[in-house]
């Protein structure tokens, strides 16, 4: 029902709000008129929950949901160089969108989704190549503008990412891709005919990187710069276990697909004590690769993921853990 303090609602937070797009704050303006135009319509509905807005009023407002699918429909611009990591994965099952983020344990949850799908070789299948993979994902041929409105508005769905120090993460693409296997990641990604282009130090890869787009690589920030006003649950790499505990009991999947069946002999609950076959240990490395003057080039590299807000309030959440 809609009232004056509703509205007021609405219009306080946006203009208190800081606003990472001015493009966000208009759609949120443009449907505020549109709403405070219709005051006798008793199904449009207004509060202040996460995303600010209702789905249920979004659905009805043209704006509003042409924004939203235009965010999806192009992301395969917006997402240049991240491959298979381009669109978010749908379970309507658990009304789960999930951004993945290369090198933050995609490998896991991959084969997670494929559990939470019924695919009995979950443990076993390459679960990333989503032509074979079995997952859906969040693309305008796979949905309509209706359900993909509601997907990233409604409170009833869990929109998740998992976040990593970016220093902690570059180190672990390197011992992964670089170091492991005598570089034939980065020989096929970056320089399939010459063959000559494998880092010899970190140094090296720092400058790689920059003209080598990869996902495993690719700064943070590029996968929330358009998603960041809808995510409503960040989870981070160094709290793995935990937070993804936490996500799966919001979504009532913990018990099914969490709790066991996980590690080598299934005894295991989800990121529990046998390492996964991407682990590098990176973290216990840190201090063997990083000095000072790696740190702050690294720091400079990544210098947009240290300005996201949703970054460093990720990572200021684990420093007090």
């Amino acid at each position: 029902m809609y009232d004056d303090s509703d509205s007021m609602i609405l219009m306080n937070r946006i203009q208190g709000r800081k606003c990472r797009r001015a493009v966000i704050c208009l759609v949120f303006i443009v449907t505020y008129l549109a709403i405070n135009s219709n005051h006798d319509n008793s199904d449009i509905e207004v509060r202040a929950p996460t995303n600010t807005i209702n789905h249920n009023s979004v659905a009805k407002n043209s704006t509003t949901q042409q924004y939203l699918t235009d965010i999806v429909g192009k992301a395969d611009t917006w997402t240049k160089g991240w491959d298979w990591d381009q669109h978010p994965y749908v379970i309507e099952s658990h009304k789960l969108v999930f951004y993945t983020v290369p090198k933050v344990s995609t490998t896991v949850f991959k084969k997670l989704f494929r559990r939470m799908e019924g695919y009995d070789n979950w443990q076993t299948k390459d679960p990333h190549d989503p032509r074979f993979n079995g997952l859906k994902r969040l693309r305008m041929k796979d949905f309509s503008p209706e359900n993909i409105t509601s997907m990233l508005l409604s409170p009833d769905w869990t929109r998740a990412i998992f976040l990593r120090d970016p220093k902690e993460r570059f180190l672990s693409a390197y011992l992964d891709k670089v170091r492991n296997k005598e570089g034939k990641y980065v020989i096929g990604h970056c320089c399939p005919k010459k063959k000559q282009c494998v880092p010899n130090t970190m140094l090296e890869f720092i400058e790689l990187s920059k003209r080598c787009l990869d996902p495993h690589w690719a700064p943070q920030n590029e996968r929330l710069e358009h998603w960041a006003d809808l995510i409503n649950f960040v989870g981070t790499f160094h709290n793995i276990q935990n937070d993804t505990r936490r996500l799966l009991q919001r979504i009532g999947a913990w018990e099914e697909f969490g709790s066991n069946g996980w590690g080598i002999n299934g005894t295991e609950q989800i990121f529990g004590a046998t390492k996964t076959a991407h682990a590098t240990g990176s973290e216990k490395l840190y201090k063997d690769y990083y000095t000072k003057d790696i740190e702050r080039l690294v720091e400079e590299r990544y210098r947009e993921d240290y300005m996201n807000e949703v970054i460093v309030k990720a990572l200021d959440s684990d420093r007090k853990k």
